[in-house]
């Protein structure tokens, strides 16, 4: 239904047994073809599903290609249709995290252009200023899931300490300790680096405001990597420009292209002129693994399916 799902047409067809007769469609199709489509599908796979489009009586399972479900509106599908959205980013957003943590802390790119530029400042040679390390630094995950998990395996080797905050706390590999988010503000107090991956809701919105920016220490770094609304926009901005907090590292935007290929401004402020910001277009999970392990997945959940078997991340049940 939507482009990312469509173009993965003949990677499905080649992961699917032969029972399966797939066919693609886009919400701007003709409103005759849409219809018959959408009322012979007992499954479709598309990170969108509204009210006003035609109805789907035999759905019985829309799998998002993604792992954000908030555009398929639940009232919109037959009340026993399941919904699973699927992962497998997480090791592409937690190798982008550490790259940047650490990229935060050496500031290589600017080592190498001082050295290309022919200065040795850098170097022991000149006993100049050290660069940082990311030993000993306390790393904190607002949301303990997927992400969460892949960045603990990645950074314990750098001999860092790992606390969380999430919704539903337990213990959980690597980390120190995991609470609900009452303890928001206790939590943000010691972090030098605050991931945030936690999804986006209507109790997540704005999570990260002034008043909790103003419970970082002056030279943490925030890195979102989940809906940029999670971070608010205006005390980001605020936070960074007058030097609040040390930075941000910031893959998730405010505003986001409508169409792929199109270019938009990813927010009001211009974060681009900033010193202290590392930014990206939404790409730390676009790996070269991504899409193979996402699919096999999908696959994976329609054959279950169609066998009546459990199927992987669940996001709503059958009423």
């Amino acid at each position: 239904m939507y482009s990312y799902a469509v173009e993965q047409y003949d990677r499905l067809c080649e992961l699917l047994s032969g029972r399966w007769q797939v066919e693609t469609f886009l919400d701007d199709d003709p409103t005759g073809e849409l219809r018959d489509k959408l009322a012979l599908a007992d499954a479709i796979v598309s990170p969108r599903f509204e009210i006003g489009l035609p109805t789907a009586p035999r759905l019985g399972f829309v799998q998002s290609p993604v792992a954000g479900h908030d555009r398929i509106d639940f009232s919109a599908l037959p009340a026993d249709c399941q919904v699973a959205n699927v992962f497998e980013h997480e090791v592409g957003v937690s190798e982008h995290a550490l790259l940047a943590m650490l990229e935060w802390q050496i500031r290589l790119r600017a080592i190498e252009d001082r050295f290309r530029a022919g200065s040795w400042q850098d170097g022991v040679s000149a006993l100049g200023p050290t660069h940082g390390e990311l030993m000993g630094k306390t790393i904190g995950v607002i949301g303990v899931g997927h992400i969460a998990r892949a960045i603990a395996v990645r950074a314990a080797p750098f001999g860092t300490r790992l606390i969380g905050v999430t919704r539903t706390p337990k213990p959980t590999p690597g980390f120190e300790w995991v609470r609900d988010m009452k303890g928001l503000h206790e939590f943000l107090a010691q972090c030098d680096f605050v991931v945030v991956a936690c999804p986006l809701s209507p109790e997540t919105k704005d999570l990260i405001a002034a008043a909790e920016l103003a419970s970082c220490k002056s030279t943490a770094v925030i890195m979102n990597f989940a809906r940029g609304p999670v971070v608010n926009e205006d005390a980001l901005y605020n936070a960074l420009q007058s030097k609040r907090i040390g930075g941000a590292v910031i893959d998730v935007w405010y505003n986001n292209p409508p169409r792929p290929g199109e270019d938009v401004a990813p927010s009001k402020h211009s974060f681009d002129t900033l010193d202290n910001v590392i930014m990206t277009p939404h790409s730390s999970s676009w790996s070269e693994g991504l899409l193979p392990r996402r699919w096999a997945v999908i696959a994976e959940n329609l054959e279950n399916f169609a066998d009546g078997k459990p199927l992987r991340n669940l996001v709503r049940r059958p009423a």
